[in-house]
């Protein structure tokens, strides 16, 4: 099979005979998932499974490195990686971990800051941006840690090359390749930035100063979730604009492409919606009784949210 070396929209399904009430029969699809939380978790990777409405077990996997968590997850080359945030202070560096046979290789931290927290496979190489992660966002003990991130990095012959500090913020949150493109957003800070070559960056805005966040490629642009108006933005290589409110939402977060159809998860209700244009998303409905919803992805003709 063929595909464009450059795309501005996302890859499905080759070939599929799915009941998905049922959960029974195939599924053979290129797995193309962006806009997971903050990294481009699968790139054109060729998928086959069968499902026959069977239940199984989670099994844990070990620890990645000293992760308190893990922020970023992609799959590069035929290999699972990770990237941890480690700590609060200054000596707590992020590390990417490669799962190898069982076992988690640790690749070293590519900078100073304490996270490592987005992902994406671009040209061939995996890369990773870092950050300054803020833990009080999380509920644990304050950050203390100095070193900023806001740098994006190229894992090449066993180590990391440095791909250039992003002015104006101290961390990366969202990845995705657009139109041959690297494109990144900040973590904190707003702004939406493209990779020009060597450690050069150009800054393509936001939506009225909102907060870019997980960016996904569908329909010819870039969309990305905010933290500031439960919002999803659409950049479509030259201007930004509005998609429309996510019901009652305050904050969106990972997004999904299933059964053709943009989904995006949501907090304070978790509740997934689905987008069906026109500045129009319909709820899906809550998941459970719980108050967020992030990390989707597309396994054997369902989509899963975590």
């Amino acid at each position: 099979m063929h595909t464009d070396e450059i795309l501005d929209d996302t890859l499905g399904d080759l070939l599929t005979k799915f009941d998905p009430a049922a959960r029974r029969r195939f599924n053979l699809s290129i797995k193309h998932h962006a806009g997971v939380t903050g990294s481009q978790a699968n790139y054109r990777n060729l998928q086959f499974g069968i499902d026959n409405a069977q239940l199984s077990e989670w099994t844990l996997n070990g620890r990645p490195g000293r992760s308190i968590f893990n922020h970023s997850m992609a799959v590069h080359d035929g290999k699972l990686y990770v990237g941890t945030v480690e700590g609060q202070t200054n000596d707590d560096k992020g590390h990417v971990c490669r799962y190898d046979d069982g076992e988690w290789t640790d690749l070293g931290a590519p900078w100073k800051s304490n996270g490592v927290t987005s992902m994406a496979s671009f040209e061939g190489r995996l890369h990773v941006g870092v950050s300054r992660v803020l833990l009080h966002y999380s509920g644990l003990e304050p950050t203390i840690a100095h070193h900023i991130g806001g740098k994006v990095f190229r894992y090449e012959d066993g180590g990391w090359v440095d791909r250039g500090q992003i002015l104006g913020i101290d961390g990366v949150n969202g990845m995705v390749e657009f139109r041959g493109k690297l494109y990144v957003s900040g973590f904190y800070q707003p702004g939406l930035f493209r990779y020009e070559g060597g450690q050069e960056w150009a800054a393509v805005g936001s939506y009225e100063g909102m907060r870019p966040e997980a960016l996904a490629v569908y329909d010819g642009a870039i969309y990305a979730t905010g933290y500031d108006a439960g919002a999803v933005y659409r950049y479509d290589g030259e201007s930004w604009s509005h998609t429309g409110r996510l019901g009652d939402s305050t904050q969106v977060y990972g997004m999904a492409i299933y059964r053709g159809k943009l989904h995006a998860g949501t907090w304070p209700k978790a509740t997934v919606y689905r987008y069906e244009g026109d500045n129009h998303w319909v709820s899906t409905g809550r998941l459970g009784e719980e108050q967020e919803v992030m990390g989707p992805n597309v396994y054997n003709g369902k989509l899963y949210y975590g």
